[in-house]
């Protein structure tokens, strides 16, 4: 982006677009992301809800159409 700013050129749009979603950006190590597995494996393991179903409703759900933003 600072190239393009620099030279005066406008952002592009696929990145205004992605700027238009509230997010966050945070860094995770190796074992911030193993005990995040853990919860997210306990909590399907107290939900009776395999990985295979996890993936199924995941990939049902980015199947839906899209909800337009307010």
């Amino acid at each position: 982006m600072c190239k393009r700013a620099l030279r005066g050129d406008p952002i592009r749009k696929d990145f205004a677009s992605l700027c238009e979603i509230p997010h966050k950006v945070i860094h995770i190590n190796r074992q911030m992301l193993k005990e995040h597995a853990d919860i997210i494996n306990s909590e399907l393991e107290k939900a009776e809800i395999s990985h295979d179903m996890a993936d199924a409703i995941y990939d049902a759900e980015r199947r839906l159409p899209k909800r337009k933003r307010s």
